[in-house]
């Protein structure tokens, strides 16, 4: 379950589940020692993940590279770094500073980089946000072999368009897997956390 704010509601999830925090150090008060010892007391691992909308460091408003998740990685004793690839900047940005798993879609891809994908270089957590676009199906692009799960998104927010759509909802409608698939964690209610 990919984390930002309020990383302790994450609690409430299962245990099989693993915590991934995000490395954006606009969001790093959230992420303290007790924090991520709270975090390591319930689930087998923590990792850290990044939007890599830079190439590297951390700009306020513009993207947190690569680099910066794995220093917290190495920093906060955690147990492994996701990048991003929501775009082909992104999907850049991460792979030629190390990421070999992401969490992203296809849709903004390039053919070689969805081909990365597609013979398991790069491992994806793929992004089902019905949340934004309930059209939105498990499309793979014939990249099958490297998507280890979807990563679906609940939460609502006016500036992007997105209304709230229940854990429940992708269940019923086959589109999440418990013990398997994956979550964006912001904007989960008390009955999302129980149906994960």
């Amino acid at each position: 379950m990919f984390l930002a704010q309020s990383p302790l509601d994450c609690l409430q999830a299962p245990t099989y589940m693993i915590p991934v925090c995000t490395a954006d150090l606009g969001y790093r008060e959230w992420y303290t020692p007790d924090t991520i010892s709270r975090l390591k007391a319930r689930f087998s691992k923590v990792e850290a993940w990044c939007d890599c909308r830079i190439p590297s460091g951390y700009v306020l408003d513009k993207g947190t590279g690569y680099d910066v998740a794995l220093e917290m990685v190495r920093t906060m004793g955690l147990d492994g770094a996701w990048g991003q690839c929501e775009t082909e900047p992104e999907f850049d940005n991460g792979y030629n500073a190390g990421a070999r798993r992401m969490i992203g879609q296809f849709a903004s891809l390039r053919p070689d980089q969805s081909a990365r994908i597609g013979n398991a270089e790069v491992l994806l957590a793929f992004e089902l946000y019905r949340n934004i676009w309930p059209w939105q199906t498990l499309d793979y692009a014939g990249c099958e072999k490297g998507v280890g799960s979807t990563a679906i998104g609940c939460y609502e927010s006016s500036s992007e368009g997105a209304v709230y759509y229940p854990v429940s909802k992708y269940k019923a409608e086959g589109l999440y897997r418990s013990d398997h698939d994956s979550v964006y964690a912001v904007g989960l209610k008390t009955e999302d956390w129980q149906q994960l």
